[in-house]
């Protein structure tokens, strides 16, 4: 009986519809990812969750960790000024937004939002950002963050509700409304991010945008990582994905091909008529054909990637 071909986080993100808005997925360890995009409400700068249907699935599988990944298209122009003003504007007029061309190199790094987010879930121990091509729907690359032992937990757990009720409300009740200095600490520090990044874009300096991002995981204890996809890698400031150059494929292809003609020593008996070394030798004869192999799967992965 044929096993059932198990579906890949990428082709679950890539296969959903309007690449061009944010998606929200959550996944379980040994599970698909799930789409609880609200498709309604979401847009190109803010996605919003299917509340009904996250809540479902995270009380069925109430106390486990698992992954939040949400997407961001590769070329949008339009981001919220996060900041304190930002937000005041946002709750008076609902279409106050600052536009930028530049925001398309900074689509891998997250939002104060998304941090703030990120830490105040205790059972979240992983958010992912999938970039996409607007277009396409292909997944460009990940931004990776997870928690580590050291990472401060703001919200209670489930044993915390358990043992102390009154204490978990309370401290629920002071993330909410921002009641405490550790809060308001936090969400200070996260528009401080969100300044940084769009001062970046103002001032043509990514490294600013980048530099928020390693300041703020270094402070909070969390790491983090970039991961392309096939045929793209990530710019050096770090900030977002670009496809990798026609030059970087010639190299690759120039190792390869050293590979296969430095075979030709080990498979074949005579070289322009001088017998330097002959096939008799099995451990030779494997080695020769060992290397063939690597170099024919290097070459099929190149191909791949492209």
């Amino acid at each position: 009986m044929n096993k059932k071909k198990k579906i890949t986080p990428k082709e679950v993100i890539e296969s959903t519809k309007l690449p061009g808005i944010e998606h929200e997925f959550i996944k379980y360890p040994v599970s698909t990812p799930i789409d609880i995009t609200n498709y309604k409400k979401s847009n190109e700068w803010e996605s919003e969750r299917d509340d009904s249907k996250a809540y479902n699935i995270i009380k069925k599988n109430r106390g486990k960790p698992f992954i939040h990944i949400h997407t961001h298209p590769h070329q949008t122009f339009q981001y919220w000024d996060r900041g304190v003003v930002g937000t005041l504007e946002r709750l008076i007029h609902s279409t106050a937004k600052t536009e930028s061309e530049g925001i398309k190199k900074i689509t891998s790094l997250p939002s104060g939002v998304d941090l703030t987010t990120f830490l105040y879930c205790n059972d979240m121990k992983t958010m992912v950002i999938a970039v996409r091509n607007t277009k396409t729907g292909k997944v460009l690359g990940y931004q990776v963050l997870r928690k580590t032992k050291n990472t401060p937990i703001y919200s209670p757990t489930h044993k915390d509700w358990e043992k102390a009720p009154l204490g978990s409300f309370l401290k629920v009740l002071r993330y909410k409304i921002g009641i405490g200095l550790t809060p308001v600490k936090l969400m200070l520090e996260t528009d401080s991010y969100d300044k940084k990044r769009i001062k970046a874009l103002k001032e043509n300096n990514l490294n600013i945008a980048g530099n928020a991002l390693k300041e703020f995981a270094t402070k909070y204890h969390i790491q983090t990582r970039m991961i392309p996809a096939g045929g793209y890698k990530a710019n050096e400031e770090k900030t977002y994905f670009t496809r990798k150059k026609n030059l970087e494929y010639k190299v690759e292809a120039i190792i390869i091909l050293l590979i296969i003609s430095f075979l030709g020593l080990f498979l074949s008996a005579n070289i322009t008529g001088n017998v330097i070394i002959t096939m008799e030798n099995p451990t030779t004869n494997i080695f020769g054909r060992v290397l063939l192999v690597i170099g024919l799967i290097y070459g099929l992965f190149l191909i791949r990637k492209r």
